[in-house]
């Protein structure tokens, strides 16, 4: 079984866990404080809820941004560099030139954040976000 992270708890965050296929878990959820105490009601211990993702000592097999750009900036660089699949979908993020051209110019091979594995997508339907 798949076991992704979420950043961000919004609206944009309750439709993806709706549609979580069978074969897919959650096992953290990124989120202000303040959600915190509704993450851990609707989930219990089958979720961990944390304020950074650095804090999980596990590798999810992919992290997923529901946040916002500012969500993409704080936490994007540091979860490539631990070699973590990053997919980001707040279109905001990638009207952003310097957020998009950062992921570019990590790609070369000299880049520490890439040798370990880390990669980044832009799901298809985020394509519209960029005009």
């Amino acid at each position: 079984m798949k076991k992704i992270m979420l950043i961000g708890y919004g609206a944009m965050a309750q439709a993806v866990i709706e549609r979580l296929p069978p074969q897919v878990a959650l096992g953290w959820v990124v989120a202000r404080e303040a959600h915190h105490a509704a993450i851990r009601q609707r989930f219990g211990d089958a979720v961990a809820v944390l304020d950074d993702p650095q804090s999980c000592a596990e590798t999810p097999d992919l992290v997923l941004e529901c946040a916002s750009q500012q969500a993409v900036a704080q936490f994007g660089e540091a979860i490539l560099r631990r070699g973590w699949h990053l997919a980001v979908i707040s279109t905001g993020a990638l009207a952003d030139s310097e957020l998009e051209k950062a992921p570019q110019r990590r790609r070369r091979p000299a880049n520490s954040a890439f040798r370990r594995g880390g990669r980044y997508r832009r799901p298809g339907g985020c394509e519209r976000g960029r005009s």
